[in-house]
């Protein structure tokens, strides 16, 4: 378990001192990129969200307090941005022509305010790609301010679950990757990834084929590709089919990563078969690469 997680008991100048770690700061800075859609959030947005997280996990929210109130005070500092997508497939849905789009980030960052290791600094990131009308633009800030703070709540559930998962028995996180909650669901697939769990890539195969957001299932695909088990090759080739073309290029790098005959042989037939130009061309880049890593016998 992480130090800030562990409580101590002194006494501050302002009476009895709270042993249980509490956020008293906050602090919201949006990276401006050019070209992205006019859009401001007030801070008023994360505090909010954060006093909901913390009264669903336990976790103390104190902002404003003095830090001398508590033995474990955390500052946490978010940095959000938005960035214009170059080049998208337009998308119609309704009467609508969804024909731009935007990648929205949220990273937020727990770090204690007294003494401490570097360990104890925890960072979690959520992302969300957005497709949308630029005709429609103005009712697309609803959607976006939703988004948004669907995203911070999941960078905090990712803060929150990190210090358990670390220590979590692996049948355990096995069983998060099966949670109706999406945030503990991403947050295991995290676990996965930086642990190695290699018995989870059965479960992380089923959530390929599966009706989980395109978002996690690309997630799910890297960590595939970390762990490097051939048995993940199929899966991820059919997956790749199902994609955009840009989608298409990253799982294929990520099935040269895991390499083997099966990997060559779809990457042959990508570079050869598939409708889109690019995609070919990067297939055969991927390939050549491969094929040069051969030994020679």
């Amino acid at each position: 378990m992480c130090a800030w997680f562990q409580p101590a008991c002194r006494t501050g100048r302002e009476g009895p001192v709270d042993p249980a770690p509490t956020i008293v700061r906050i602090e919201v800075q949006q990276m401006p990129f050019a070209g992205a859609p006019t859009f401001s959030a007030g801070e008023n947005l994360f505090v909010d969200r954060l006093r909901t997280a913390g009264s669903e996990t336990g976790t103390k929210v104190a902002i404003g307090r003095s830090i001398h109130r508590y033995a474990r005070p955390l500052g946490l500092n978010v940095n959000w941005s938005l960035r214009p997508a170059a080049r998208i497939r337009p998308v119609t849905e309704g009467d609508h022509m969804l024909d731009h789009a935007i990648e929205l980030t949220v990273q937020s960052t727990l770090t204690p305010l007294f003494p401490h290791a570097p360990g104890d600094v925890h960072t979690a990131v959520a992302g969300r790609w957005i497709q949308y009308a630029q005709a429609d633009v103005k009712s697309f800030d609803e959607r976006l301010l939703a988004e948004l703070g669907d995203a911070f709540l999941e960078t905090l559930t990712l803060l929150w679950m990190d210090a358990e998962l670390q220590d979590m028995a692996p049948l355990q996180v096995l069983r998060l990757l099966s949670s109706e909650n999406a945030h503990q669901k991403r947050a295991a697939v995290e676990a996965v990834k930086k642990r190695r769990l290699l018995v989870a890539v059965p479960a992380l195969i089923r959530m390929l084929d599966s009706d989980e957001s395109l978002s996690l299932r690309m997630t799910v695909a890297g960590v595939l590709a970390q762990l490097g088990d051939p048995a993940a090759v199929e899966p991820l080739a059919e997956f790749a089919l199902l994609v955009t073309p840009e989608q298409t290029v990253y799982l294929c790098s990520e099935i040269a990563r895991i390499g083997g005959d099966d990997a060559r042989r779809f990457l042959y037939w990508i570079s050869t078969s598939h409708r889109h130009p690019d995609v070919r061309k990067a297939a055969s880049n991927l390939l050549r690469s491969m094929l040069k890593e051969l030994p020679l016998h």
